[in-house]
């Protein structure tokens, strides 16, 4: 197994031989402000108001921080201002180069040695074996560099040049203590390859994203976010344009006609369609950039801290029944009877989620008995249903501040991610699939329950007298109520990308004017790079923003789009939208995020498959009970006749996806066979240099 970090490291020998010198010529090289490093940020109190000390713990934190960076090799640019001490913290080129062979960092290949990934190695570098990146580094991306430079910081503890042994460098302790002074730590962006994705990508809105540039400069999640937006995006094409035709042939003959079994028809060939080609373009990708191992590899060298400090984590003590090896780390899974381990948590979890979708199945109960259906009449259901679908949104969104919390406004962490971290999983994957599987047993019943309700149980499982629809007519309830609910959910969506990021910058720029006294006929004053840049907002975690794509968007197009065809339209819309504005925030007013990989969308693929599933039944249900479709075809169907033909219909549907998944292949034949031909010109090159290349074992 190969470390994740190096331990004792030595200064500063470390990194020299004959021919590398950091001297004054390579430090003063590698300062250039267009070097990637992480910026590290302290405050500056004014001393006549803090305790003496409380001044003296925060200088002696700031000058033991630079201190053990400086004696880590790396170079230490501060930046001071009147409030703050910025420290941008890089490595030279022979510390980048060492430590990507110690980290075995994956770079590629020449296009003419066959363009693969392999591990860093001089040998292979002093031979030319290695393409420049596409942010135009001679060797190390700017995303590489600071994983690098993130590894090193935070690594294990090293030796002095005393010989005396330092303790390591605890980040997250460190800005956990507010009289540490320590106010931020962060990757720089990178000022011209900023550009470059502007141009290419932000406003570059009539043509493809170019998803490698994106990749290579934010990693391989961000990447296979927008690919999946993109794909997402483009594959709406097609129920809003039969949408559309829909909606027009409504209100030109009414909302109930044969045309409907055409629509519910088409819309669950394309869930299965949309399903299927992403299954493959995603595996396209995992081959294209090579991530195949990356999950096998992170449980080798990508434990989290959490779980190896936590103190149900045993350490050298478990045999793995596989390997017969020593595990390093092990927790138990155990079992949901006795309730032991790992399942023990989840159980409680589980619980407590239930408890959770019982209560939003009693308030969508209240909110129609209570005050949609009294607003309704025979003459007309649009109030009611206006009303329906603004309550049930309102329900929402009070839930997912409770679930998810709102990071904006400085509410973090929210219940699931507190009870997934109370589960103990050991890797960054592992913890975001649970992650996603607990937002998935909250979200489908949370976010469908009212639509289930208003289409199916209002008139076939009323609990009192009075709550069927108007003229047992759900169906004009159900689209008014979906409409609603998507014009509020893109809403909120454009306030929270565009007008609620302008708010809290304006709002903390104003918090930290309070107090301070210009000066007469002061200047404003230019503010550096990394102060710019500080002052920028977080970046919003992936695993959120595909969970309100997944939910708001794909779910309910899937599940309920047959009864309002026009959503996709708006959808569609609004994710072009979408797409451009968060690629903006991404590159120009969020601090850019530590690069991290990715083999796939997680969980979420699993999930988006369940929802596509639950969609053979809803459209056969929407079909059978809710719409009159099926009387166009016979008029004299009696209600037994009518179940028979839905079951029927359900099946049917279920025999195009068996058909539509057969069709498509599961695997991507031509990037197998690129990827295949690279490997195989990789291993040839290798043989003609004589080298081996190191893999993670």
């Amino acid at each position: 197994m190969i470390a994740s970090t190096i331990s004792k490291r030595k200064k500063p020998q470390r990194y020299i031989t004959e021919d590398d010198d950091i001297g004054g010529d390579d430090v003063a090289a590698a300062g250039a402000s267009s070097t990637p490093g992480m910026c590290l940020v302290f405050s500056i109190p004014d001393e006549d108001e803090i305790e003496p000390e409380d001044l003296q713990k925060m200088k002696t934190v700031q000058s033991e921080t630079i201190g053990k960076l400086r004696a880590l090799n790396f170079v230490v640019e501060t930046c001071q201002t009147e409030n703050y001490l910025f420290l941008k913290i890089f490595a030279p080129l022979p510390m980048q180069k060492f430590e990507a062979e110690e980290q075995m960092i994956r770079i590629r290949l020449r296009d003419d040695y066959g363009g693969a990934m392999c591990s860093y190695s001089d040998e292979v570098e002093e031979k030319g074996g290695y393409a420049k990146s596409v942010d135009d580094f001679e060797l190390f991306s700017s995303a590489k560099q600071l994983v690098i430079i993130n590894t090193v910081a935070s690594s294990e503890p090293y030796v002095d040049i005393n010989g005396q042994t330092v303790t390591p460098i605890d980040f997250d302790e460190l800005l956990s203590d507010p009289q540490n002074g320590v106010l931020a730590y962060f990757p720089l962006h990178h000022e011209r390859f900023q550009m470059v994705l502007k141009r290419d990508w932000v406003f570059n809105v009539f043509g493809p994203q170019d998803t490698e540039k994106v990749r290579e400069y934010f990693g391989d999640e961000i990447g296979l976010f927008y690919t999946w937006v993109g794909f997402y995006i483009s594959m709406l094409w097609l129920p809003a344009v039969w949408g559309l035709c829909m909606f027009a042939y409504q209100c030109l003959y009414g909302m109930e006609n044969p045309y409907t079994l055409s629509v519910g028809l088409a819309n669950v060939t394309w869930g299965v369609l949309f399903v299927k080609l992403w299954h493959v373009l995603q595996a396209c990708r995992s081959y294209q950039w090579d991530t195949l191992n990356f999950e096998e590899e992170e449980q080798k060298i990508g434990l989290l801290d959490s779980f190896k400090e936590n103190p149900l984590t045993l350490a050298s003590v478990h045999v793995n029944e596989i390997t017969g090896e020593m595990d390093d780390y092990w927790y138990d899974d155990g079992s949901y009877w006795p309730p032991t381990g790992r399942k023990r948590t989840q159980l409680l979890n589980k619980a407590a989620i239930l408890a959770f979708d019982a209560l939003a199945i009693l308030l969508v109960r209240l909110s129609w008995t209570a005050v949609a259906r009294p607003m309704m009449s025979d003459d007309s259901v649009v109030a009611g249903a206006v009303a329906m679908g603004a309550l049930d949104f309102a329900m929402k969104k009070a839930f997912d501040v409770l679930f998810f919390g709102m990071p904006d406004l400085g509410f973090e962490e929210g219940l699931v991610e507190w009870m997934v971290q109370a589960e103990n999983w050991p890797t960054r994957t592992a913890l975001y699939d649970a992650e996603i599987w607990s937002t998935f047993y909250l979200k489908v019943v949370i976010q469908y329950f009212g639509f289930v309700y208003v289409a199916f149980l209002a008139n076939y499982a009323p609990l009192f007298p009075g709550e069927h629809c108007p003229s047992l007519n759900c169906l004009p309830v159900l689209t008014i109520m979906l409409l609603t609910e998507t014009v509020l959910v893109t809403s909120y969506q454009v306030f929270e990308i565009i007008a609620l990021p302008f708010l809290v910058k304006q709002a903390k720029a104003y918090s930290e004017s309070l107090g301070r006294v210009a000066k007469p006929g002061a200047r404003p004053r230019a503010k550096a790079a990394m102060e710019q840049q500080f002052e920028r907002l977080d970046p919003p975690r992936v695993l959120d923003l595909m969970r309100d794509l997944v939910y708001d968007h794909v779910g309910q197009q899937l599940l309920f789009g047959t009864a309002a065809p026009l959503t996709a339209l708006l959808l569609l819309a609004f994710g072009a939208f979408y797409l451009r504005v968060t690629a903006h925030n991404l590159v120009s007013v969020c601090r850019r995020r530590l690069p991290q990989g990715a083999e796939d969308i997680g969980a979420y693929e699993m999930v988006i498959n369940n929802i596509q599933m639950l969609s053979i039944v809803t459209n056969a249900l929407l079909l059978g009970c809710t719409s009159s479709t099926f009387y166009f075809y016979s008029p004299s169907m009696s209600t037994t006749s009518l179940m028979w033909l839905t079951l029927i219909v359900e099946h049917a549907l279920i025999l195009v996806k068996v058909c539509v998944s057969s069709a498509v292949p599961d695997e991507p034949a031509q990037a197998i066979a690129e990827y295949q031909l690279q490997q195989d010109r990789k291993r040839k090159q290798f043989r003609r240099w004589n080298l081996t290349e190191r893999t993670i074992t």
